[in-house]
Formats: C-alpha cells, sequence, structure tokens
C-alpha cells in the first residue's frame, strides 16, 4: 500500500514538472521572438535570475492548475456521497431492540412489510396495533415467503432458537393475520392486504410512509440479528429497497383472502411453480457440452 501511494505522489509530481517545462518553453517561444526576452535582460545584469523568475511562474501556474483540477474532482465526489449520507436515520448491529409498534404508530399512510416469516406481527400486541392502524384507514400490505416453498429450505435452521423452523413461524404468521383480517369490518378488510412469495427474499423491510426499515438476510445470521439501516426511501439505497417490495408484490406474490389453509398454499406453490424458467434446448446443449470439458 505504502509503494502505491509513493507511486502516485510521483506520478503527480511528474505531471506538475511536466507542465511546469511544457508553459516555460511557451514563455520562450512566444517572448524571444517578439524580443520580450531581450528587453528582461537589458533591465538586469544576472542573466539566470530572469529565467529562475520565468520557471517559479510557470511552476505556479502549473501547481495551480493541477490544485484546482484536484479540488473540482474531489467536489464531485462529494456531490455524489452526500446526498445518500444524509438521508440515513440510524445504522444498527441488530433489529432485536427495536421498536417495531412505535414505527407502525408513526404511520399516516401505509406500512409494507417484506420478511421470510414476521414473526414479531403474529403477537397480540402488534395485532392491537394493526387494528388501531386499520382503524384509522391506513394501508397495510403483508409479504412473507409461503411456508411450503423449497426455498425456505436454504435458511439454516441452527440460525432460529425456537424449536420450530422458519416454516413453521411463516405460517403462523399467516394464519394470525387471515384471522385479524375476518374479524374486520368489510368496510374496513381492503386496508390489510396479505399475501405470499415463493421467492426467497435477500432482505427485509418494513416501510412506514416515506422511510424504510431494512436489513440483509445472510447465511450466518437471521433477518432480525443482521445489521440494519433505517433511512428516508427518497435515496439510492431507499428506493432500490422500496421497488424490491413493489416487484415482487406485483409479480411473485399471490393473494390470502379471509381464511389461510394448507391445500391454498400448496396450490400457491404448484401455480408458481408452473412460470419457472425453462432453458432454450440449444442453450442446455451447450452447457452440457461445456460441463463436461
Amino acid at each position: 500500500m505504502q509503494t502505491l501511494t509513493l507511486n502516485i505522489k510521483l506520478k503527480r509530481l511528474c505531471i506538475v514538472l511536466g507542465f511546469s517545462f511544457a508553459i516555460f518553453t511557451g514563455f520562450w517561444s512566444v517572448l524571444s521572438p517578439l524580443g520580450g526576452m531581450a528587453f528582461l535582460l537589458s533591465i538586469g545584469k544576472i542573466r539566470t535570475l530572469y529565467y529562475i523568475f520565468i520557471a517559479i511562474i510557470s511552476l505556479l501556474i502549473a501547481t495551480s492548475f493541477f490544485l484546482t483540477k484536484e479540488l473540482s474532482r474531489k467536489k464531485k465526489v462529494d456531490d455524489i456521497i452526500r446526498p445518500v449520507d444524509d438521508k440515513i436515520i440510524d445504522i444498527g448491529n441488530s433489529r432485536v431492540d427495536i421498536d417495531y409498534l412505535a414505527l407502525l404508530q408513526a404511520s399516516n399512510r401505509k406500512v409494507q412489510l417484506l420478511g421470510l416469516s414476521l414473526p414479531f406481527f403474529s403477537t397480540e400486541a402488534a395485532v392491537s396495533t394493526l387494528k388501531q392502524l386499520i382503524q384509522k384507514e391506513i394501508h397495510i400490505y403483508f409479504l412473507v415467503v409461503n411456508p411450503l416453498t423449497r426455498s425456505l429450505s436454504q435458511r439454516p435452521q441452527k440460525l432460529y432458537s425456537i424449536n420450530i423452523h422458519v416454516r413453521c413461524a411463516s405460517a403462523t404468521t399467516l394464519l394470525v393475520l387471515s384471522k385479524l383480517k375476518q374479524a374486520l369490518a368489510d368496510n374496513y378488510k381492503k386496508f390489510l392486504e396479505i399475501r405470499v412469495t415463493s421467492v426467497l427474499p435477500s432482505v427485509g423491510s418494513i416501510r412506514f410512509d416515506d422511510k424504510i426499515l431494512w436489513s440483509p438476510y445472510l447465511m450466518t445470521q437471521t433477518g432480525a440479528t443482521s445489521p440494519y439501516f433505517l433511512q428516508e426511501v427518497d435515496c439510492i439505497f431507499g428506493r432500490a429497497i422500496a421497488q424490491n417490495f413493489e416487484s415482487l408484490w406485483d409479480e411473485r406474490a399471490f393473494e390470502i383472502e379471509d381464511q389461510v389453509d394448507y391445500s391454498m398454499l400448496k396450490n400457491f406453490t404448484e401455480e408458481d411453480s408452473k412460470g419457472d424458467f425453462v432453458l432454450d434446448s440449444n442453450i442446455t446443449e451447450k452447457l452440457i457440452n461445456i460441463l463436461k470439458e
């Protein structure tokens, strides 16, 4: 690393000296034919002094030009980074101690939740808060992974401290939410939408109005124990995470109505598998030949 830094400094020094030589040569080329150098030499006896004077001026001009370019480049980098940093509200080691209910209660328009199972929202306290939000006509969207999908097998069971795996947690959340929707008056049912997906999400997220809390699903940590970001939606990562939810919701999710049962989830799983991508036979043959080599 030190050698690399030294090489960069030497390169920059060479650039400055090169500019200085070019400017000095330019001064000589322009002034000499016009008699400017003769005039300078005529007002003093020390010829070398004027060469040094011109060389210093050339060096200062070249250095000024070089520094201006560096500052301009740095400003462009700062302009790219600053808007992102300004949108980050909080960063933490895990979501374990986050007050989800406070986040929900701060919502005024809509809440979007994406996760493998979202087990916290099947608790009595969470259900009570959800009822209050729905009565305020705040739209709530739940998207969890279908407990019957094969993709959930990719999550290591050893990560979960409870005896049941994430499949059971997902099924429990769906059951509690469907019962909540059944209990709602007909004019409020539209404010609670529940969907399942067979896609294993790379991040879990909770969006409340213009803010979003998200964390990655890692092979060594659950979503709750992974590092999290709390930030405004109107920034690079915020927009990407919000769009991730929208895409899954619109393209790879099935809606749960007032009730959920095993046969319904099984049908969703089978229906979703019909859309699996099938490679063209020519591409398949080429891949087989490559793998044989």
